[in-house]
């Protein structure tokens, strides 16, 4: 792909594209989590037995514990420890910290104060280790427990919904492995469920670069909505998501991985939409449609007079420009058309500025600031804009996507600065399951705990 200079209506869903990116990496380090998860589950460090029970919110004393090279605040009462974060912002990136920390001030004066009888949304978190854009790579040795682990903290953190992407073709008839994807979301299913816990689908369309391949040239635009109803209609029947968000809410990254213009236009978007809710019998799941905060806010208008179309969905990632501010805009419109919202993709990202340079490049410096410990304070003031946003609004569901960052960062050092992409996000994957095996959270997941748990005044 050219170099070229890009605007935020070019933007073609840099998370995804990076997404598609940790994805290499992952299969890669595969083998390497699933030897680290056998030492973890044979030799446990700190508290490797999680329980599933969240104690209510109180004053915890905090006391310094060393728990191997693990540096955390143990809070009584809580099942959990709490890790030391160096949040030493380089001098490089002060500027660009407090332009970020800037825009989050002003979205939040532009929100106004939480009325006295507010919405309560439900707080979910993306469940990454199980995105359908890993392809074979699900069935490692190592998934099984990263999903388990995941999911146990989950709910030490008052979690009580996951979303899950499950991308097409994996469930189709006569690609690779398809029952065995089947079976793999089926079963998802019931392990999320049996935690009492809800269940958000993403269907979306299998990004290129990722664990599996598809040739979509081979597949004209007809016959893909066709098959595109059935997988959706398969996911309804035997997966049995409570919510279901039709191709994402990305138009944009879905016409970049398929090659159809089509989704990308605001008739042909809607369009989309409106043949697959009218293809589904749903029965008792909802559905959900929508497109990200940084698309024209006037495309959620179309969709909200759906039939049958529950809920109207929205993704958020850019702080910087006019984007985030368009949440009031698609508050309003679901206000005005009697809709919920479901946010079940949002993280800060950290550029400042327009992208230049190809996707995967764009993915790449995305991946490689957010990462990063220093960054914190600013993930948990946009934790808390968000949450203030869903209690203004309608509001169904939250879900940020990068949960990792609830156990572990990468500390900025010379040698980090200096990693590839891939490199850097098996030190990532590494501290995570290290904290994950270990019990332990960063204040950034100590700060959706307490978000889950009403204990913070959103003002």
């Amino acid at each position: 792909m050219p170099v070229k200079r890009h605007d935020m209506g070019d933007r073609k869903a840099i998370s995804r594209v990076l997404l598609a990116v940790a994805v290499v990496a992952v299969l890669i380090t595969a083998t390497a989590a699933a030897v680290e998860f056998a030492k973890l589950t044979t030799t446990p460090v700190g508290s490797a037995t999680r329980t599933t029970s969240v104690p209510a919110f109180g004053s915890p004393t905090a006391v310094i514990t060393a728990s191997s090279s693990l540096s955390a605040t143990k809070r009584t009462g809580y099942p959990f420890t709490i890790a030391t974060v160096n949040t030493t912002v380089p001098g490089a990136y002060e500027d660009n910290y407090t332009y970020l920390m800037n825009q989050l001030t002003t979205f939040n004066q532009t929100l106004g104060p939480v009325p006295g009888q507010h919405n309560a949304p439900v707080y979910g978190a993306d469940l990454v280790f199980a995105d359908g854009n890993l392809g074979p790579g699900l069935f490692g040795s190592g998934t099984s427990e990263q999903v388990n682990l995941t999911l146990n903290m989950f709910q030490e953190l008052g979690i009580t919904g996951v979303t899950d992407t499950i991308v097409f073709p994996l469930l189709n008839p006569g690609f690779p492995n398809s029952s065995a994807y089947l079976a793999f979301f089926e079963n998802l299913s019931r392990q999320v469920h049996a935690r009492g816990m809800t269940l958000t689908i993403e269907s979306a369309a299998l990004l290129p670069n990722s664990g599996a391949s598809f040739n979509w040239s081979t597949l004209p635009y007809g016959t893909f909505v066709s098959e595109d109803i059935q997988m959706n209609q398969l996911i309804i029947n035997d997966v049995h998501p409570d919510v279901l968000e039709i191709m994402s809410a990305e138009p944009e990254t879905e016409a970049l991985a398929t090659g159809y213009s089509q989704l990308n236009t605001q008739t042909g978007w809607t369009s989309f939409i409106q043949s697959m809710v009218a293809g589904l019998d749903k029965g008792s799941t909802k559905l959900s449609a929508g497109v990200d905060d940084w698309q024209s806010p006037q495309w959620l208008d179309s969709l909200a007079s759906i039939q049958g179309l529950d809920y109207l969905s929205t993704h958020v990632y850019p702080l910087y420009g006019s984007w985030i501010q368009n949440l009031i805009q698609i508050g309003q419109i679901a206000q005005q058309n009697h809709k919920r919202i479901v946010i079940d993709e949002m993280w800060a990202d950290k550029p400042v500025a327009p992208y230049s340079g190809n996707y995967v490049e764009l993915a790449k410096n995305t991946y490689t600031q957010n990462v990063y410990s220093f960054w914190m304070p600013v993930d948990q003031e946009f934790l808390l804009v968000m949450a203030k946003f869903a209690e203004i609004y309608p509001v169904q569901y939250l879900s940020p996507f990068w949960p990792v960052y609830f156990s572990a960062y990468t500390n900025y050092t010379p040698i980090n600065a200096a990693l590839s992409i891939d490199q850097l996000w098996r030190v990532e994957i590494y501290n995570t399951l290290l904290s994950l095996g270990a019990n332990t959270i960063t204040p950034v997941g100590f700060t959706y705990y307490e978000l889950t748990h009403g204990a913070l005044p959103l003002t």
